[in-house]
């Protein structure tokens, strides 16, 4: 829709990122891919339908040269230019591939290892050089890699990153951070906004809006006062009913749910004793309603909600399937038989037991998010109706996330997975630790797995990788790794007069556009 040229936007950041640099473990999180999503160059941007898009502003074309073996050509713009006046070349690609390829022959200044937060299809690169003047790149893959179009995303600048280093030289806002999109950080106030201005060296359509502030604000329950008051314009919290339906209410903010790639599951650490027997597993499966969390909870935000039975699609991307097969309905009775049926037997507090040792566990979710607490709730009463006792386990989403899971230190846990539009940066939870399953906290490990990981990895064709990676998730049921509940919720509301602001249900949620945001065009008397 066209807009006014200039003007100002303000957003709700619930925290500072801990570094601009994305693809260091610190920097991979979501409200720092917010930040940065129109600032670092990408090569392909994922769309409001959820499907990579080439930015030929950025890269005029990105074309397979031959398959044997797997070449990618990439054309990069005459015009690509860092802030600073530097051209964006192939030396760029070069040093991001080296970054991330996980090979110990490159290091960061001081001979560091590299921190990347993944290195999936950067280690299948067997060479990345450039030519006409450094405008070409081509890309030879050892190993064929069907998710291709996911690397070269959040591009960091080689010339400032050979200096001031990968791991940590983009941690704190200065002369580093630069651009290489419509907009730029042109301040950083920790702890209380940063500051995108539209970037003047920018060679492609220029952002409408002036500037976007980005307001440290870490309590999403202020959002409504904070929108009626026009302290912030827009907000993108994880959405809460309470928060919703006031918002709701606002006349002057227009609102809307969606659906994104993230999903609620249940993870069984396989370390306990009990969690490692299959049967276990499938009676805690068994025994939860999902349907009733769903109704209870995020069914009251999105009504298109439906228990997501799958581990790799979510319910609303193309190729998925309904795998979970006979975990459709909470069956408490079901789940008790099986676990008599594994030599459980009651014990004198109604509890069931083996071998005298109670079949109690501990369930750990964000402590900070209320619509997970009370999931957690009812999951804990479900179970008790089956024989299984529980106790509540939380902790702060911090704790929990940065700590205790990569620790072990939980039986169950309640969280969500932020799944991708590339289907191979879904393996990590899966994949055996030390082959690639970074986030794996439940020691599972299976070889078959692994194998149909590389096969579907190594798939050109999208049908066939399609298909592959749903006997992946059919095995993962068998397993019963853990329990897909259902898709997360997307909220977006921004005060009204501002336009072409959209979800999108990748991890750059509205800011995919932001360049083309902007204020309503103010009408035109009549007979103008």
């Amino acid at each position: 829709q066209p807009v006014q040229e200039g003007g100002s936007l303000s957003f709700a950041l619930t925290h500072q990122p801990a570094s601009f640099n994305l693809d260091t473990r610190k920097g991979h999180d979501l409200q720092a891919q917010l930040v940065m999503d129109r600032v670092w160059p990408q090569v392909f941007v994922i769309d409001a339908q959820g499907v990579p898009q080439l930015d030929t502003n950025f890269v005029k074309s990105a074309e397979t040269g031959r398959l044997a073996p797997q070449t990618i050509v990439y054309q990069i713009d005459d015009r690509a230019t860092w802030s600073d006046g530097v051209p964006i070349t192939a030396d760029d690609f070069i040093y991001n591939w080296e970054a991330q390829s996980g090979d110990p022959v490159y290091a960061d200044v001081g001979g560091k290892p590299f921190d990347a937060a993944s290195t999936a299809g950067y280690s299948q690169i067997e060479s990345v050089t450039g030519s006409n003047r450094g405008k070409t790149v081509t890309v030879v893959f050892k190993t064929p890699y069907g998710d291709w179009k996911s690397l070269f995303n959040n591009l960091i600048p080689a010339h400032i990153a050979r200096t001031v280093g990968w791991n940590t030289g983009f941690d704190a806002f200065g002369p580093a951070v630069i651009s290489g999109g419509p907009y730029l950080v042109q301040s950083d106030a920790p702890g209380q906004q940063i500051v995108l201005a539209r970037n003047p060296r920018y060679w492609g359509p220029p952002a409408h809006l002036d500037t976007i502030v980005l307001r440290s604000l870490p309590d999403p329950t202020q959002d409504p006062s904070t929108l009626q008051s026009g302290t912030v314009d827009l907000v993108y919290p994880a959405p809460q009913i309470d928060v919703v339906q006031q918002v709701r209410q606002i006349a002057t903010v227009a609102s809307s749910t969606g659906l994104g790639f993230s999903f609620e599951h249940l993870d069984f650490n396989q370390r306990n004793p009990f969690l490692k027997l299959l049967p276990v597993r499938q009676a805690i499966a068994k025994a939860i309603d999902r349907q009733q969390l769903i109704a209870a909870g995020v069914g009251q935000i999105n009504r298109t909600i439906r228990p997501d039975n799958n581990h790799l699609f979510v319910n609303s991307q193309q190729g998925y399937q309904d795998n979970g097969v006979g975990y459709a309905q909470g069956d408490a009775a079901g789940a008790r038989k099986l676990l008599v049926g594994a030599g459980f037997v009651a014990g004198p507090d109604g509890y069931l037991q083996l071998g005298g040792a109670p079949l109690e566990l501990r369930l750990s979710t964000t402590s900070d998010d209320p619509l997970r607490v009370a999931a957690e709730g009812l999951i804990a009463d479900q179970l008790r109706r089956a024989g299984i006792k529980v106790d509540a386990a939380n902790a702060p989403t911090a704790t929990l996330l940065t700590q205790d899971l990569p620790a072990g230190n939980f039986d169950l846990a309640l969280f969500s997975w932020v799944s991708s539009a590339f289907l191979s940066d879904n393996a990590a939870p899966y994949e055996t630790p030390g082959v690639g399953g970074a986030s794996n906290f439940d020691a599972y490990s299976s070889a078959k797995v692994d194998s149909l990981f590389d096969q579907a990895n190594s798939e050109l064709n999208a049908a066939r990788a399609g298909s592959i990676y749903n006997q992946i998730d059919q095995q993962l049921w068998a397993d019963m790794v853990s329990l897909p509940l259902y898709q997360d919720p997307t909220f977006l509301a921004h005060v009204r007069g501002y336009v072409n602001i959209t979800d999108n249900p990748s991890a750059s949620g509205p800011f995919w556009n932001a360049e083309q945001w902007g204020l309503v065009l103010p009408s035109r008397p009549a007979g103008s």
